[in-house]
């Protein structure tokens, strides 16, 4: 045997990252594609929200697309958005390493026909997949940290475009089936929108009140309470926004009903004191049949007298979702809880007479007024203020009724 000089000084002149030729049918070969990669990552990340959202809409039962309160401080939103940051990548590090350790892809990466195998082209071991994904999270997304994680998706794109070996595929090979190219556009084009349509009815699901079929009086007031923490209403509803969202920098908190229908406060939360500028709170009667609601109703009136009078919308969307919603002939679609609570919100914000029926429940307003301003833009909502110099006179009257019928 002789020794080779001119095989291994070839070798010294082969680039960096080739194979020896007698090595080459065992290597497998690099896999760029860092759009294929982006994308796939993007349906994956997609997904694990979605099963976040479901989480938060159908078992904590929370609004997943306004769960901040009417008037949110700079600590809450900042709070907010760690809390998201945390999970989202919390649920990348649980889930990403099972499906990598146990299949090898993820839901992603399958469709785009991607891979993730250790070298030697055995599966990732669950402790060689957490690694993966950690720098994944770290090294390219950046923990999702705003700006900076713009910058981490910078760098990993020119790297991959230049064939460099990312960190986090030192110890792991990526291969390519790029025969599902077809099928990863398809998903990516189908179920990006459609997972926004899904969020939104699991929404209007969470909106549903707790409570539902018949119900009685107590119910009806839990239900009403859900449905006030639901969407998001910190104040009284007899004020208006803004009338306390200055005060120390704290929103004036929410009143609730008792079992009564009585308001009462929330123990360890701050109120103002009552203006007795405004009108009161309504004052919710019912009518029973063997101690089931077969109607709802409330009325004010006021003659002469120097009372504001704050909108009612809130007031009336809010016991319009806590019944119709609760009906057993009620479907979230087409009529969402939302769109019942914008329709009835608007008439009321506006004191414009209306009526609408929904599941077999007919609720009807009238207003009526004189010597009275309809001021907008100062109290952040609609309020009715005594014309000076003139004879005032309000009154209203709202009703929630059974017919008897369905839709």
């Amino acid at each position: 045997n002789t020794f080779d000089a001119k095989h291994y000084l070839d070798l010294m002149d082969m680039p960096r990252h080739s194979a020896p030729p007698e090595l080459a049918e065992d290597t497998v070969q690099k896999v760029s594609a860092p759009w294929r990669r982006f994308f796939a990552r993007e349906i994956d990340l997609t997904l694990y929200s979605l099963l976040w959202s479901t989480f938060l809409a159908l078992v904590i039962g929370i609004n997943i697309s306004d769960s901040s309160p009417m008037y949110p401080s700079v600590s809450f939103m900042i709070l907010s958005l760690i809390g998201s940051l945390f999970i989202t990548n919390i649920l990348l590090l649980i889930i990403e390493p099972l499906l990598l350790t146990f299949t090898g892809t993820t839901a992603g990466k399958f469709c785009f026909g991607l891979r993730v195998t250790a070298n030697g082209r055995r599966r990732l071991t669950y402790r060689e997949a957490l690694r993966r994904t950690w720098d994944v999270l770290w090294k390219g997304y950046g923990l999702f940290i705003p700006i900076y994680w713009i910058v981490r998706l910078y760098k990993s794109y020119k790297a991959c475009k230049n064939d460099e070996i990312l960190c986090w595929e030192e110890d792991s090979a990526l291969s390519l089936s790029k025969g599902r190219l077809p099928l990863g556009i398809f998903v990516l084009i189908v179920f990006i929108p459609f997972s926004g349509r899904l969020k939104y009815i699991l929404n209007q699901n969470a909106a549903v009140p707790p409570n539902t079929g018949a119900l009685t009086p107590a119910e009806f007031c839990e239900n009403f309470n859900d449905t006030q923490e639901f969407f998001g209403i910190e104040r009284q509803l007899n004020l208006p926004p803004s009338i306390t969202a200055g005060i120390s920098g704290i929103p004036d908190s929410a009143l609730y009903l008792d079992d009564d229908a009585k308001w009462t406060k929330k123990p360890g939360t701050p109120y103002i004191v009552q203006s007795e500028e405004y009108a009161p709170l309504p004052e919710f009667k019912f009518t029973e049949n063997d101690d089931i609601i077969t109607g709802i109703s409330f009325s004010y009136s006021v003659e002469n007298e120097n009372v504001k009078i704050s909108s009612y919308g809130d007031s009336m969307a809010l016991a319009a979702v806590s019944y119709i919603c609760a009906q057993n002939d009620y479907s979230v679609l087409p009529d969402t809880p939302e769109d019942i609570f914008s329709r009835i919100k608007d008439h009321g914000n506006y004191f414009e007479d209306f009526i609408y029926t929904e599941a077999g429940i007919k609720v009807e307003c009238d207003f009526n007024y004189e010597g009275y301003d309809l001021v907008f833009g100062e109290y952040g909502s609609a309020v009715l203020e005594p014309t000076y110099g003139e004879d005032a006179l309000f009154s209203v009257e709202f009703t929630m009724t059974s017919t008897g019928t369905t839709k």
